[in-house]
């Protein structure tokens, strides 16, 4: 049985003293700016303020929860369990706090916190914040130029399209830009660097002897397909190294292009 609560009324509501707290409920929300504060519920809770004027602010709980934000900006504080997040329009702050989380900004210039567990962010359009936090995560920028932060643990970060900064955190963490012309700055552990065709222009900053760039086969139409074949398109000077392909490139700050070159089969991957 799923209890039912439609809030219409301002100011905070606290769980609702007719729910009980082990109970699965589903919570209507309307009224604009309105604080729903179901931390201390352990059931697993459905929060929908799609149809509410404004932004609302959301506590969640210990059960695994689901909340469809307004169109406005609101803010959502997950629980302590695997909870599934759509923020909706607006400006949204988004926490996750524990468990494996999914959180999806959709509109507006979101912020987008992992927290700890394996969590999946999305930014979905406009130009998103996105941090991993600690746990193996998956941060997608999409549309719009984003920020992604890696955290503890092997983490994902794909830009998409738009001018976006990557930066890896302390695992081994891997890289995508996507479209758009991006900066990606490499972190304490060992980082892959991924480019497909259309990769734009783009910038590596913190690449170490551990990180390795892993290029598509036959990127750009170019013909390469293998480690040997980058060599001709590789260019740069003692403190950089310039790789331009087919119109996009590729620029290393922190290692020269001869190092490079002689460490080609080290640096690099085709696949």
């Amino acid at each position: 049985m799923v209890d039912y609560a439609s809030v219409i009324g301002g100011g905070a509501v606290v769980g609702l003293d007719d729910i009980p707290r082990s109970s699965d409920a589903y919570y209507h929300l309307e009224t604009p700016g309105i604080l729903l504060d179901i931390s201390d519920h352990s059931g697993s809770n459905i929060v929908d303020a799609r149809f509410a004027a404004d932004g609302v602010r959301v506590i969640l709980g210990r059960g695994e929860d689901t909340v469809w934000g307004s169109n406005g900006n609101d803010t959502v504080l997950g629980g302590k369990n695997e909870d599934s997040i759509n923020a909706g329009g607006g400006n949204d702050y988004i926490d996750g706090q524990q468990g494996d989380d999914r959180i999806t900004g959709d509109s507006g210039r979101d912020t987008l916190l992992g927290g700890n567990g394996d969590d999946t962010l999305d930014g979905g359009e406009g130009n998103d914040i996105l941090i991993g936090g600690n746990g193996a995560d998956l941060l997608l920028g999409r549309d719009g130029n984003d920020i992604l932060v890696g955290g503890n643990g092997g983490d994902m970060l794909y830009g998409g399209d738009g001018n976006d900064l990557l930066l890896a955190g302390s695992g081994g963490d891997t890289l995508v830009g996507g479209g758009g012309n991006d900066a990606m700055l490499g972190g304490q552990g060992s980082d892959v660097f991924r480019f497909e065709s259309g990769f734009g222009h783009d910038l590596i900053g913190g690449f170490g002897r551990g990180d390795q760039l892993v290029i598509s086969a036959d990127i750009n139409g170019s013909g390469i397909y293998k480690t040997a074949d980058l060599a001709k398109f590789v260019s740069g000077s003692g403190h950089h190294t310039m790789i331009t392909i087919g119109g996009d490139s590729i620029r290393i700050e922190g290692i020269g292009a001869e190092d490079f070159l002689s460490h080609l089969n080290h640096f690099v991957k085709i696949i």
